[in-house]
């Protein structure tokens, strides 16, 4: 199935209806020598209750930036889930589902949920609490985002300290009791990540670099691809001044102090700190699962408010018109819209209003109209898109 944007389209009925203007589209579109879309369904659009003419322009205005806000609300919960699960297209399908459907299957069978957003309220009180609630989902995603980051963060670099090379990593689980002088006065182990490459240069050195080296005291403990790791005994009161020495010639001198138990506290640290960032994690996905069914819900309960507010504005009252959602296939879009703009030509010349409607009020809506740009291209019919690439698997 091609990941292509979905298209809400709406004309004025003339007497048909919404499997009417499928048909329709389905021969102008389908039928041809060249398939155009992929699939074409009826939007079922309710009938809302309808206030003055300015509460009317003033709501579509105020739907497309909710309806905007619905949007980047859905792309961040859409880039959550994906940074926390794998690309594969089969794995991810599973968390963007609305509903228990998929996408494509939600919005070519929308119907309006009557129960949750009563018909009884207003059009400003259902776009506004459809957008609080999509965004009070959006907060709370990137709350858990934070603390899951914050986990993750504290996870890797305790993550490091096990696992990077012998000038970073922790040495509890490398150095032993039996390899350090403990509860000395006057002596003192110093730890030093050698190059592999300096190796033989820093044997035939370190007893000069300063007084009060012991001789032979040089132990080797670990080595990895790059570091070898020594231990050296010297005495405390020239410490200082033989760590400087060390740096000086490009070692790495590792600050430890062996204590009892410090291995199984550090791998205790790390565990807790693994199964802490595994809950977090989990707990972020499923609630993110859910975030995405509700957001995307609740978007294409405004795109339907939308496409009647902003019907009734371009085709006047009473509301009288067809609506259907379809899939162009990828590619197709300006000969879609070239086909649209011929085949529903007539509506940009048809000045006169639905003859059931107002004569008055249609007259003032002639005048408000004149100076509203609805759509940054003008297009004789209305046409919203629905953004679907980014989760339509």
């Amino acid at each position: 199935m091609s990941q292509a944007d979905f298209w809400i389209l709406s004309i004025p009925s003339n007497g048909g209806s919404n499997s009417d203007l499928q048909d329709d589209l389905e021969y102008a579109l389908v039928s041809g020598s060249t398939k155009l879309i992929q699939i074409v369904s009826p939007f079922n659009v309710p009938l809302f209750k309808v206030e003055s003419l300015d509460v009317l322009i003033n709501q579509n205005e105020q739907l497309a930036k909710q309806d905007t806000q619905c949007s980047a609300a859905l792309s961040k919960t859409t880039e959550v889930i994906k940074s926390l699960v794998s690309t594969s297209s089969e794995e991810l399908k599973d968390y963007f589902l609305v509903d228990g459907r998929t996408p494509l299957e939600y919005i070519t069978s929308f119907q309006w949920n009557a129960s949750r957003f009563r018909l009884s309220k207003s059009i400003t009180d259902l776009s506004q609490s459809l957008t609080s609630e999509a965004l009070a989902l959006e907060n709370d995603i990137r709350s858990r985002q934070t603390n899951f980051q914050q986990a993750s963060s504290a996870y890797q670099s305790i993550q490091k300290k096990k696992s990077g090379n012998l000038s970073q990593r922790s040495l509890a689980s490398i150095v032993r009791k039996e390899d350090v002088i403990v509860d000395s006065d006057y002596m003192t182990n110093i730890f030093i990540a050698v190059p592999l490459n300096a190796e033989k240069k820093f044997l035939s050195s370190y007893e000069t670099l300063t007084n009060l080296v012991i001789p032979r005291s040089a132990q080797k403990l670990d080595q990895d691809e790059e570091f070898a790791l020594y231990t050296v005994i010297v005495f405390k009161r020239s410490a200082e001044e033989f760590t400087s020495k060390l740096r000086e010639q490009r070692y790495t001198v590792r600050d430890f102090t062996f204590e009892s138990g410090l291995r199984e506290t550090e791998q205790t640290e790390f565990d807790n700190a693994a199964e802490k960032e595994k809950h977090i994690r989990s707990s972020l996905l499923r609630y993110a699962k859910i975030a995405f069914s509700e957001i995307f819900q609740h978007w294409v309960h405004l795109k339907c408010l939308l496409v009647y507010v902003e019907s009734v504005l371009r085709y006047g009252l009473p509301p009288d018109f067809s609506s259907v959602v379809f899939q162009p296939i990828e590619k197709a879009d300006k000969k879609i819209k070239a086909l649209l703009n011929q085949k529903y030509s007539y509506l940009e010349q048809n000045t006169s209003r639905n003859s059931k409607a107002s004569d008055d009020m249609n007259a003032s809506l002639d005048e408000s109209m004149a100076g509203l740009n609805l759509h940054e291209e003008y297009l004789p019919y209305v046409l919203f898109t629905v953004p679907t690439k980014s989760f339509n698997y």
